[in-house]
């Protein structure tokens, strides 16, 4: 018992939060919540996203060529609701950043 003392009483304890600035936290309302389920709702349907062969035709590319761009982490990152799907909006950046190469079909 005396060792599991001296170890509590050298703990560290992590900050404490006081409960008024806790409650000065901002206040989220139904109204707020509800823009926000639309916006989200309107960038899902409306964003074009392109799924894997998508993307094959596009760069004119294989398979195997497509897994090692996304291994070396040349494709930005997927969008996943089914199976991964890149939205075009950031393929044509990496592709004016120079990452990816022209497509051969837009």
């Amino acid at each position: 018992m005396r060792h599991a003392f001296c170890v509590l009483r050298n703990m560290v304890l992590p900050p404490r939060i006081r409960t008024r600035q806790a409650c000065r936290a901002p206040r989220v309302t139904l109204r707020g919540l509800a823009n926000d389920i639309a916006e989200l709702r309107e960038a899902i349907t409306n964003t074009p996203r392109l799924h894997r062969k998508d993307l094959m035709m596009r760069y004119a590319c294989s398979e195997a060529t497509l897994h090692r761009w996304i291994r070396k982490k040349r494709l930005p990152d997927p969008v996943r609701f089914s199976g991964p799907l890149w939205r075009l909006a950031d393929l044509i950046e990496a592709e004016a950043s120079g990452r990816l190469p022209r497509p051969v079909s837009a």
